[in-house]
């Protein structure tokens, strides 16, 4: 089992884009295999999709570093289904990611490569 400060270390920036967007999907709420893809694609519009082999090996490798966690959650319509969360240092190199791709955004709107990103609200 990794320390807390290993399984944080930013020598694992930047995450793989899949890996980058199954984290993110677990930041919204526990979710299953199946629910993780659709979120997967879903965020990537259609620009990523994981094949199911793809997706635990990925999960695996996960739960590994300490980064995913099964949830004690459970399916009413499929006890045998497993969902999986994220885990404290998961979001933390989560957090590390964002803010390491929003400061690459900012380089690119100072640079004016960027259009204004309106308000929402």
């Amino acid at each position: 089992m990794r320390s807390s400060n290993e399984s944080t270390d930013p020598h694992h920036l930047p995450l793989k884009p899949a890996i980058l967007l199954i984290l993110t999907a677990l930041a919204q709420q526990p979710r299953h295999g199946y629910a993780i893809m659709v979120a997967v694609r879903e965020q990537s519009d259609g620009g990523v999709e994981l094949g199911t082999s793809h997706l635990y090996r990925h999960l695996k490798k996960l739960l590994d570093q300490g980064w995913v966690v099964e949830s004690k959650m459970t399916d009413e319509q499929d006890s045998r289904r497993r969902h999986y969360e994220l885990s404290v240092s998961g979001r933390q190199i989560l957090r590390s990611e964002m803010q390491r791709l929003q400061n690459i955004l900012q380089v690119g709107h100072d640079l004016g490569l960027l259009d204004p990103v309106e308000a929402s609200g």
